[in-house]
């Protein structure tokens, strides 16, 4: 009775040829067969393999280790360039690039509302302190813009406090003098334009 479950036997041995070991593969089927080829870029997502500068990684490790040295690269010389002793040169550019203007000139003065007249001197000095701040010419503006309506907005709490306070007054003087108010108002004015107030 033969066992089915049996090995095949092993090739007879030849003079040319000594008996294969089946453990070892044969070169020959290896060589033949080459590998398919391995897309080194599998790692990246498809929105991103398309792009120059990812090319020359070859996997995940060697983007993100270029990815950490390109930070470290560029945040320590651009806080090279933000230190007080950097070289002129290079503090003028950083400016430039910020849009802080070569001099006071460079930051318009804020528009008043026809009837409102800006301390000028003030304004001079705002620029002054401006430049010195390395304040960009947008940031000015609306610094300006902002001082201007608030000191409007103070200008007119102001008026209105005035007049409420003169009309409060005009009450209280109505009470005193009650029909003749207005007589008496126009004579106290009188007097003021004619020998001067207190």
């Amino acid at each position: 009775m033969s066992n089915e479950n049996a090995a095949p036997a092993a090739p007879e041995a030849t003079a040319g040829n000594p008996t294969p070991n089946p453990t070892t593969p044969d070169p020959k089927a290896s060589a033949a067969a080459p590998a398919p080829e391995q897309d080194t870029r599998s790692w990246l997502p498809e929105r991103l393999r398309g792009q120059e500068s990812l090319k020359k990684f070859k996997t995940l490790d060697d983007a993100l280790a270029g990815y950490v040295n390109l930070e470290g690269a560029f945040g320590k010389k651009f806080e090279e360039h933000l230190k007080e002793d950097a070289a002129p040169e290079i503090k003028s550019r950083v400016k430039a690039a910020m849009g802080v203007p070569d001099s006071i000139e460079g930051y318009e003065a804020p528009a008043a509302p026809e009837g409102y007249q800006l301390d000028k001197d003030l304004v001079s000095r705002f620029q002054k302190i401006a430049h010195d701040s390395g304040l960009s010419k947008s940031a000015w503006k609306k610094l300006s813009d902002s001082y201007v309506q608030l000191e409007l907005d103070r200008m007119t709490q102001r008026q209105a406090d005035a007049g409420k306070s003169q009309e409060a007054g005009m009450a209280e003087l109505h009470k005193r003098w009650g029909a003749g108010t207005a007589r008496n108002v126009a004579l106290v004015q009188k007097v003021v334009s004619e020998y001067g107030g207190a």
